[in-house]
């Protein structure tokens, strides 16, 4: 595998640039893919899996957002960037914000 790897980034692409660089293309190529598909990867597995909860408990699942609950994962990260925590004034304010941890 490893003289495949090399010969497809050297001998192929290289194109006679400095070795360096034909590894630093490579590297840059693979992480760019990993962060284009990890995220969707993480949105259809997400999805899924409410699905099969839901079928377990003959519910409907997530329908809402998007064709037939695409869009759910989005939501759900939305909503949780834009909840806001109050304190009430008269609380101890450590004591509020650490209380879940207990």
């Amino acid at each position: 595998m490893r003289e495949i790897i090399n010969w497809l980034l050297n001998d192929t692409l290289g194109l006679g640039a400095p070795g360096w660089l034909v590894a630093l293309v490579g590297y840059v190529a693979v992480a760019t893919i990993l962060f284009l598909v990890a995220p969707f990867q993480m949105l259809f597995f997400t999805m899924y899996e409410r699905r099969a909860i839901a079928r377990m408990q003959d519910r409907i699942g997530p329908n809402r957002v998007g064709p037939e609950g695409a869009f759910q994962p989005i939501a759900d990260g939305v909503k949780m960037f834009t909840k806001e925590d109050i304190v009430p004034t008269e609380a101890d304010r450590w004591v509020h914000l650490l209380a879940p941890c207990v």
